[in-house]
Order: structure tokens, then C-alpha cells, then sequence
């Protein structure tokens, strides 16, 4: 029956019902109706398709594709968990005009506020939810794609890091985003991008990793014509696929040579660390405790950790559904990300109160 729910599922275009989940009736829509709703009501903005193209008058190739920023809105309560993360969705700002350029409204309020860019994983799209949250909560945002969005590419061999360093330009430049540093959250492949923004861009004064890589994993990381960091190597050979059908990667990722680590102790600004450890994807837990350990070595003691015991990979935005398995796209198969759902499910609520503290204490100083 899993099997079944596993194919079913891509058919759809859904989630894989894990163990224990009642099957599919006649009236599985309904929860899927009531997802989106809640997703909405976290603060999660629709996609939209940007007008021009790569070749296309009005937008180059090569310019950052972005959905915001998105405004800051100021609310009572702060960091308070519970009700008060599931935010109205800020006001989203079109990529408009040559040279790329994004309009973005207003924020509320007189300002300054600390501006913020949120990545997403290695399989693409704009990672809207985690901007949306923190837009609602008094950052200036910007959901940054690097993969499979609009016309950017599905897969690449290397990334650039001077791509980000104009993101990180252009939010600077927003009239109402505190100076002199910005910050960068990202998850996964976003994370060790976020990584190395943090260690080579001196303007990223802050940055979250959730459950990211110490080196660019899978695809290599260049600047300024230089390999900063090769793209750490897998062997698909390691994969197992359960008896329910999908796929366990938690061993595909090769040892991580010197000439992937990235050299985290360079960095300039503080580095929250967050993890799962039951994380199924890679071995993020050991991922951190080696950036730190590489960090003490050298004398920086500008970071943070927070270890949640029975979370998984994808730590998404509060009251998001616990995803057990879904499409991978380096695998090309359905994979799980580990965890179960009551711990995986407090986490999500936890840190993100505890995120946006540290972001707004380390960019606020």
C-alpha cells in the first residue's frame, strides 16, 4: 500500500503517504485543500512567472531571480510562537525593466530593518515560505532562486558565488534595510550557499545553516574566476531503497575532502548552526560540528548550534506538514528525509522564534 501511495503520489504531484497514514479515499482533496490554506496563512506568497526571459530585451541572463524583497510588517507579539506565525502574506514585488531590476512596495513603518536572503534547496524554486515568515516579522526579504525557477537552469556544475554577491548588493541598496551587514538563511544546498556568502561576501554579517553541508555539496562554488570549492562528491551505489519503496540517501555523500571544505573560519560575521539529527538526506549533525571544530581551530568563536533530537531534513517554516518522503532531484526518485513527526513537528515551531532572535541581535548590533 505504501508502494502504491509512493506512485500515487508523484502522479499527483503530492506528498508520499508515510506508515501509518490512512489511505487515500474519495476525499483525499479535502486535506490537501486545508494544507494550502495553512500554507498561505503561514505567510507562503503564490508563485508568479516574471516577464522577459534569458536572451529576452528587458531581463539579461545571469542577473538574480528573486521574489521580493518582501516588506517588513511589524506585529505585536514579536517572537511569541503559536498563532501569531500564521502571517498575511506580504505584498510581492515584480521583476521588472532592464538590468533586472526589483520594485519592491513600502515596508511598513519608518525603519531600518534587517534585510534578509532566504535559499532554497538543490531542487530549486524561490523558498517564498521562510521570506514571507521573517517579512511578517520585521525584515526586509529576499527569496532568492538559484535553480529551477523561471529561466534559470534546472542543474548546474558550478554555481557563482558573484550571483549572490549582487543579490546581497541590491538589498543593501533597499532604502529602508539596515546597514552596514545583511543576513542569509538557507536549507540544505541553500545552506552551504549561505555558507559561503557568510565566509567570502563581508557584507553577510549573519547566516543560518539548517541542516547544510561544511563544503558545496554536489555542485562546485566559484568567485571571481577562482574554485573556491569543489563540489563534494556522491556514489548513488550507496543508496538503498526500503521496503516501502523509497529511496534512504543517507549514505550517498562521499567523505568531504580539503578541496570541498569550505573555510569557514575566514568568515566575518556570526553563523547559527541548526540541525536535525535524524536527518536522512546527509549527515548534517557531523556537517556542523566539523564547520565548528574548524572554527575553533582557528580562533573564531562567532557561531551557535541548535540540535533537535527526532527532527529530519526538511525543517520548513511552523505548521507545515512533516514530510516523510518526497522527489529528490538528484536521486530522480522519491527519498526520505528522516525524522517523525511529533519532534520533527516541535522543532519547526522552536527555532524559528529562536532564528529570527539571532538575526535580529546580530544585525541589530
Amino acid at each position: 500500500a505504501w508502494t502504491r501511495s509512493v506512485r500515487s503520489a508523484g502522479r499527483r504531484g503530492g506528498r508520499a503517504r508515510g506508515p501509518g497514514e490512512p489511505a487515500a479515499g474519495p476525499g483525499a482533496s479535502a486535506p490537501r485543500s486545508r494544507s494550502r490554506r495553512r500554507l498561505r496563512a503561514a505567510g507562503a506568497a503564490e508563485t508568479r512567472r516574471r516577464p522577459g526571459g534569458a536572451g529576452q530585451p528587458g531581463r539579461p541572463a545571469g542577473r538574480p531571480r528573486c521574489a521580493g524583497p518582501a516588506p517588513a510588517r511589524s506585529r505585536g507579539g514579536g517572537s511569541a510562537p503559536g498563532r501569531s506565525w500564521r502571517a498575511t502574506p506580504p505584498r510581492r514585488a515584480a521583476l521588472r525593466g532592464s538590468g533586472s531590476c526589483l520594485r519592491p512596495p513600502p515596508p511598513a513603518g519608518s525603519g531600518p530593518f534587517p534585510g534578509v536572503i532566504c535559499l532554497n534547496t538543490i531542487n530549486g524554486g524561490a523558498g517564498e515560505p521562510k521570506a514571507s515568515l521573517l517579512a511578517n516579522h520585521g525584515f526586509i526579504t529576499l527569496a532568492l532562486a538559484y535553480l529551477n525557477y523561471d529561466d534559470l537552469p534546472k542543474s548546474v556544475t558550478n554555481l557563482d558565488l558573484e550571483y549572490f554577491s549582487e543579490a546581497v548588493n541590491f538589498l543593501k541598496q533597499h532604502p529602508k534595510v539596515k546597514r552596514p551587514g545583511i543576513g542569509a538563511v538557507g536549507i540544505s544546498k541553500g545552506g552551504d550557499v549561505a555558507l559561503s556568502m557568510a565566509t567570502f561576501l563581508p557584507d553577510v554579517r549573519a547566516a543560518v545553516i539548517i541542516n547544510g553541508c561544511n563544503a558545496s555539496a554536489v555542485i562546485g562554488m566559484h568567485f571571481k574566476n577562482k574554485v573556491i570549492s569543489a563540489g563534494a562528491g556522491y556514489s548513488i551505489s550507496r543508496m538503498r531503497v526500503e521496503d516501502s519503496g523509497v529511496a534512504n540517501i543517507g549514505e550517498v555523500m562521499n567523505e568531504v575532502n580539503k578541496e570541498c571544505v569550505i573555510p569557514v573560519e575566514k568568515a566575518k560575521g556570526t553563523i547559527l548552526f541548526v540541525v536535525g539529527d535524524e536527518d536522512k538526506n546527509w549527515k548534517s549533525t557531523n556537517y556542523a560540528n566539523e564547520a565548528i571544530k574548524r572554527m575553533k581551530k582557528h580562533g573564531n568563536e562567532k557561531f551557535d548550534l541548535l540540535t533537535y533530537p527526532g527532527a529530519g531534513h526538511l525543517l520548513d517554516t511552523p505548521y507545515f506538514p512533516f514530510c516523510y518522503a518526497s522527489y529528490h532531484s538528484v536521486a530522480r526518485m522519491y527519498t526520505l528525509w528522516g525524522g517523525n513527526a511529533k519532534d520533527h513537528a516541535f522543532a519547526q515551531e522552536d527555532m524559528w522564534p529562536k532564528v529570527q532572535s539571532f538575526l535580529k541581535k546580530t544585525l541589530n548590533n
